[in-house]
Parts: structure tokens; C-alpha cells; sequence
């Protein structure tokens, strides 16, 4: 039932591999989970298998919604080869980034997509571009939580001071729009123990922010990206590597952090 986005203003951290191989680990443990690929870049359908055209019919529900039209997202949901429930992308979503800026309650618009079909489903992921545009804040009002997937150095902290700032000047500024999203938890991806940079940003960050960080450590692995070259999640491509064992940790912990709440 909860949506969360998976967002942080910086490419390369492992977004959506984490939204990927999270999603596989959680459907291994009996859960149901729905993603969503709202960056025009369709890294996460691509990095499924799925091509351009797939995308097309998420972009013609969006278009229903933004015109006051009946819609159904169930229409744009495919199922990969690997058994991950997904609504894909296309480079087209790009613009509708720029007309979404002209539309009444631009920022509500996926929001509205998903309502009819989230309770269907444990967790809804989307998938966030990197730049704050129309689609991020679309992703942000529509979420319960973000999740942070960040490496563990200089320039994607900056990317999570950067996220704080966007996601509070926003709320401000869209006092009539609810944005109800907290921040459920930073991810270190693509760590290596042995560098002095990642076990120093990993300390800093864990001082600072506590509990929100999360105490699994996606391991850097050659594996991980070759399953999406393959187009397949870790799981099914390698269940024995170091990325499964890390991505089933980070699924129990992910998961006891909803037993509280």
C-alpha cells in the first residue's frame, strides 16, 4: 500500500538498481509490488528488457489525467520476463514534464493515476529522475516515503543536501497541495570497505541522520550490472552473488521498518 519514491538529485548512485533488485527481493518474500518509471531516461524499463514503445500507453493515461479525462493505469502495467509488475517509460515522457507546468494541479497528476490501484499492492516504487521538474514533484506528492540510494562520496551528499532543500521549499510553496512524503531511509550503494571516502561519508552521514540510514550496504558488483545489461533482476540472473545476499538483507531490513509503524 505505501508509495515510495526512489529519488535522489544525483545520476549514477544506483536508483534504479535499487528500485529494481529491491522490488525482486521483496516479491521473492511473498510480497506484491508495482513499479513505476517516471524518468523520461527509462533507465529502469530499459534496464528490464523493455523497449521505447512499451511506454507509450503510460503516456496516454497521464494525457487522460491531465485532461480531465477518465483513466486507468492498469492499462499501461506490463509484466517483464522476470515476473516484475512495471509501468514503463518512454523518451516522450519528457514532455510531458514541460506540459505538465501548464496544468491545473500539474503536480497531482500521478497521484491521481495511482490512487484507483495502489491498494492492490504492498509497495508501489517509482522510479524519479534525477533533475527536480514537474515528474520528480509529481512522484514526491503522490509517495508516503523516499528512499535515498546514494554512494557513499562527496558529490552525492551534496545531491542529498540538495534533495532536503527542493522537497522544503516545495511543501512552502505549494501550501495547498498536500506533500506528505518522509524520507524513509538513505541506502549506501556500490560501497567498498576499503575506501577511506566511503567509511568516512558513510560515518558522517550515519551521525547525522541516525536511524534514517539504513544499516545494509549494497556491495559494488560487476554482477549486479551485468543483470541489467541482461535485463533481468539480480535474482534472477545470479541468486548466489554478493548483490542477492545484499538486495534480501536490505529487503528484511526495508521490511522491519513497516512493522513499526
Amino acid at each position: 500500500m505505501p508509495i515510495i519514491s526512489i529519488l535522489i538529485p544525483k545520476g549514477g548512485t544506483g536508483k534504479t538498481m535499487t528500485a529494481v533488485n529491491l522490488a525482486a527481493a521483496l516479491c521473492k518474500r511473498g510480497c506484491k509490488v508495482l513499479l513505476v518509471d517516471m524518468d523520461p531516461q527509462a533507465n529502469m524499463s530499459q534496464a528490464l528488457g523493455l523497449e521505447d514503445k512499451d511506454g507509450e500507453h503510460f503516456l496516454n493515461e497521464l494525457e487522460k489525467v491531465r485532461n480531465e479525462m477518465p483513466a486507468n493505469i492498469a492499462n499501461a502495467i506490463v509484466t517483464t520476463a522476470c515476473g516484475l509488475a512495471i509501468v514503463p517509460a518512454s523518451r516522450a515522457l519528457s514532455r510531458t514534464d514541460y506540459e505538465l507546468v501548464g496544468t491545473y494541479k500539474g503536480s497531482e497528476v500521478l497521484k491521481r493515476l495511482l490512487e484507483p490501484v495502489q491498494y492492490k499492492y504492498d509497495f508501489v516504487f517509482i522510479d524519479c529522475p534525477s533533475a527536480w521538474n514537474q515528474l520528480t514533484q509529481n512522484a514526491a506528492v503522490a509517495s508516503d516515503f523516499v528512499l535515498m540510494p546514494m554512494q557513499a562520496e562527496m558529490l552525492p551528499e551534496k545531491g542529498l543536501d540538495s534533495f532536503y532543500y527542493n522537497l522544503e521549499d516545495f511543501r512552502k510553496e505549494n501550501d495547498t497541495i498536500p506533500v506528505r512524503a518522509d524520507i524513509l531511509g538513505i541506502i549506501f550503494t556500490k560501497f567498498d570497505e576499503k575506501k577511506k571516502i566511503n567509511r568516512a561519508i558513510a560515518k558522517k552521514l550515519s551521525d547525522e541522520y541516525g536511524g534514517k540510514v539504513f544499516n545494509t550496504r549494497i556491495r559494488w558488483s560487476a554482477q549486479l550490472v551485468n543483470a541489467q545489461v541482461a535485463g533481468l533482476d539480480i535474482f534472477s540472473f545470479n541468486p548466489k552473488s554478493n548483490g542477492a545476499k545484499d538486495y534480501d538483507s536490505l529487503a528484511a531490513e526495508f521490511l522491519g521498518r513497516f512493522q513499526h509503524r
